[in-house]
């Protein structure tokens, strides 16, 4: 049987429940996609949020993501975005359940998470320390990899969403080329679905549990597609298959 894992990103969980977030209530929309992949998705082995897990960053808004995670019965792995204070996160969000990892290993699979935020930005960068973990994580242990950030590593066509990526992306990229076992560098942050074949892995970006952003504009627009999430199915010998869902709001 493959592994699912379920990717959902950018929650953007107020303090408040705001009614009006770009037309979207944040919170609502994030019950209605967490129903639908449980109705949808019946056997999910393990959930990754992607960053942007709350909007302004505070404890009233990590408490109500936390209590919608847990209804998942299944352990739930995050790591941070650019709205996210990772204070917060480690005490008002992770419990045994709920935890921020650097690698999880698995019987087939290994799972890497790298941090891509950087304090009072909004692009990201990867520490040359977490280069150096990362690679060494990489060097020691040959299983089939996926990657989980919150930046996107490279252009994604879309100009104003480019110029907040991961700002070392390039150095991240040639130095995973040298990794044969990485299958996806999968990511959160630019609210809409990508694909894309880089050397011999994949980039994925995800839609939001909230606003979507138009692809390939020069400003920041918004869109008219549905809140969604990614499913990622890892099979053996190395093989994953991975499908965007929209859930209706």
């Amino acid at each position: 049987m493959p592994i699912t894992i379920l990717q959902i990103t950018d929650t953007h969980i107020h303090d408040l429940d705001v009614i009006d977030f770009y037309g979207m209530q944040p919170r609502a929309s994030l019950e209605q996609v967490i129903n639908h992949a449980r109705t949808h998705i019946p056997d999910i082995d393990y959930v990754v949020v992607t960053g942007d897990l709350t909007h302004e960053g505070g404890e009233a808004a990590a408490e109500h993501l936390k209590y919608n995670l847990q209804q998942f019965k299944c352990p739930v792995y995050v790591t941070p975005g650019n709205h996210d204070d990772a204070h917060i996160i480690e005490h008002y969000l992770l419990d045994d359940q709920i935890v921020m990892p650097e690698q999880i290993q698995l019987d087939d699979w290994q799972l890497l998470f790298v941090d891509s935020h950087v304090d009072q930005q909004v692009h990201g960068q990867i520490s040359e320390h977490s280069l150096i973990k990362l690679n060494q994580q990489l060097k020691q242990n040959p299983k089939p990899a996926l990657l989980f950030t919150h930046h996107p590593p490279s252009s994604i066509n879309c100009r104003w969403l480019d110029k907040i990526g991961i700002k070392n992306g390039e150095q991240l990229l040639h130095q995973l080329i040298n990794y044969p076992q990485l299958k996806a560098i999968i990511f959160g942050h630019i609210h809409q679905q990508f694909e894309q074949q880089w050397e011999h892995f994949l980039l994925l970006g995800s839609p939001s549990t909230c606003i979507q952003f138009k692809p390939c504009s020069d400003h920041f627009a918004t869109d008219n597609l549905s809140p969604g999430y990614r499913v990622i199915s890892l099979h053996s010998e190395g093989k994953l298959t991975s499908q965007v869902f929209r859930c209706p709001i």
